[in-house]
């Protein structure tokens, strides 16, 4: 669970220029930013990569030795698909990252990690290694970053903001705006309208 609003989540994966920001453990110097493309579909698209220095040569041939195709070691994309969902191939490791509203400040955030069909014990543990060594760490930095921004936009003045992007569940399209309510600290209504 992600005490944040949906909308945080998918800002923090169409930019990748927070990452030595907001990284600042090893992946803020282990994946330097690289230049990105913003669709105006809120789509994005940014090239990524490892740094081989962040590791010791070990570890960097143990986590690069089965690039997935088309990928040189350490080298891949990130693929922001908005709003819910950021695919990253890195190297030798796929990563997905989705969201599902739940609440104007609770988002269920899911993180896999997949390999290939066909994949010997080898390369999955290859795969596995990258992971733990190259995106794991990035997780609870994200989350704290993610969580720290909803506090620190949440108006003093109003105790409740219920912005929702569809209505409850099984009751309408995904993708509607649905502005419930907003009152003031004394539950007085300062809004009430409904997009239709």
């Amino acid at each position: 669970m992600l005490n944040a609003n949906w909308k945080i989540f998918a800002e923090n994966g169409r930019d990748g220029y927070h990452v030595p920001f907001v990284h600042q453990s090893f992946l803020g110097y282990a994946s330097p930013p690289q230049p990105y493309v913003l669709f105006g579909s809120g789509h994005a698209l940014q090239r990524a990569a490892w740094a081989r220095s962040a590791v010791g040569e070990e570890t960097w041939l143990k986590t690069t030795q089965f690039p997935l195709t088309g990928l040189e070691p350490g080298g891949g994309w990130i693929a922001n698909i908005f709003p819910d969902l950021v695919v990253m191939a890195r190297g030798s490791v796929v990563e997905i990252l989705s969201q599902l509203p739940l609440t104007y400040d609770e988002t269920l955030y899911e993180v896999r990690v997949i390999g290939l069909v066909g994949d010997t014990e080898d390369a999955r543990a290859c795969r596995r290694l990258a992971f733990e060594t190259w995106l794991q760490t990035q997780q609870p930095e994200d989350r704290a970053s993610m969580e720290n921004q909803q506090r620190g936009l949440r108006p003093q003045c109003i105790s409740n903001d219920h912005r929702l992007r569809s209505q409850a569940p099984g009751r309408g399209a995904r993708d509607r705006i649905d502005l419930c309510c907003r009152s003031d600290r004394a539950g007085k209504p300062l809004i009430r309208s409904r997009s239709d």
